[in-house]
């Protein structure tokens, strides 16, 4: 795990639980009862959602979050069927499930108050997954850095896009002499959505981790993170 990834996971776990971890796990009551205030903040921002989008929008979104609420639980490692009828939700399952509500409250949020005005920002899957990104004279600067499921699969990548509005499209094709193979990555601009589809994408990530997904943008980069992510994304390749 790389040691941004490692970080976060900490701060998570630090603003979940705060002084009920004094150097320990938290037990199944604890993370239980942090999942419950991760539920309530996700229920707000989906009745501020519904607030703020047309009728049809919120229909899509609909459809969207069901899919979503399957997918929080494959990656919290909720029991499987075929684990018997006793099999229960674990504290971990709580604690990734928890944090990951957290992530899509923000995600429903910014969803509903978006109108994308420029690419420039932070933007977030709400999975787990974050996108920086500057878009400058028909290129897209990028940098990727996701934590997915249970055992924090994590992954990155920087790189240099070409950008034909709404289109953009990464190769990682001559920067690694020793590799025969190559990678690919696809932008899409749409409803709002900054659409991410990767081919061939783990030489940059672990086994369970992505960077495909439906971004949104939470907000803007200052100045300095701007040109940070310019040159990281300049030099490109596996972060």
């Amino acid at each position: 795990m790389r040691w941004s990834s490692l970080l976060r996971v900490s701060l998570v776990l630090l603003l979940a639980f705060g002084s009920a971890l004094p150097g320990r796990e938290p037990t199944l009551k604890e993370a239980q009862a942090d999942f419950e205030k991760a539920d309530k903040e996700l229920n707000a921002a989906w009745a501020f959602a519904q607030s703020k989008l047309t009728p049809g929008e919120f229909a899509a979104l609909r459809e969207d979050q069901r899919a979503w609420l399957q997918h929080r639980d494959r990656q919290a490692g909720a029991p499987d069927p075929s684990d018997g009828p006793g099999a229960a939700k674990t504290a971990d399952y709580y604690t990734t499930a928890a944090s990951l509500s957290r992530d899509r409250a923000r995600w429903l949020r910014a969803f509903a108050e978006s109108e994308v005005s420029t690419l420039n920002g932070r933007w977030s899957d709400g999975v787990g997954g974050t996108l920086l990104v500057v878009e400058r004279d028909g290129k897209l600067y990028f940098s990727f850095d996701v934590v997915r499921g249970p055992t924090s699969h994590t992954g990155g990548v920087a790189g240099v896009a070409a950008w034909n509005e709404p289109i953009g499209w990464w190769s990682d094709r001559g920067l690694d002499k020793s590799r025969t193979d190559e990678t690919n990555l696809a932008f899409r601009l749409r409803n709002r959505r900054l659409e991410v589809a990767g081919a061939n994408t783990g030489f940059y990530h672990g086994a369970r981790a992505y960077f495909d997904g439906d971004y949104i943008r939470l907000g803007p980069l200052t100045p300095k993170e701007s040109a940070e992510l310019v040159k990281e994304a300049t030099s490109g390749g596996s972060r």
